[in-house]
C-alpha cells in the first residue's frame, strides 16, 4: 500500500476542517461577513480555508471557534461526539 505524503495529509486535513468550519459556521447562522467581523480574518481568507486553501495560525483558530461558539477540539475532530461519523470526513 503506498504512503500518503506529509503534504497530502495536511492537505486533506486542511480540507476536512475547512468542511468542518462551514458546517459549524452555517449551523450558526452566520455569514462569511459576520464571522470575518468577530474575528478579523478576511472575508476571502475565510471562503479560501471553507474550502481548504488557507492555513490558519493558532490565534486565528482560537479565534474562529470562539466566534462559533465550539471547541477547538470539535473543529479537529473527525468523527461526532456519539462515536459516528460526522459526514464532513
Amino acid at each position: 500500500m503506498p504512503r500518503r505524503s506529509p503534504t497530502r495529509c495536511a492537505a486533506g486535513a486542511s480540507q476536512q476542517v475547512g468542511a468542518r468550519l462551514k458546517h459549524k459556521r452555517r449551523e450558526a447562522g452566520l455569514t462569511l461577513e459576520a464571522v470575518s467581523d468577530l474575528t478579523a480574518i478576511s472575508i476571502s481568507s475565510l471562503s479560501r480555508l471553507e474550502r481548504g486553501g488557507y492555513q490558519l495560525t493558532l490565534e486565528q483558530f482560537v479565534a474562529l471557534a470562539t466566534a462559533l461558539r465550539c471547541s477547538t477540539t470539535e473543529l479537529l475532530a473527525e468523527h461526532t461526539a456519539g462515536g459516528g461519523s460526522s459526514g464532513l470526513a
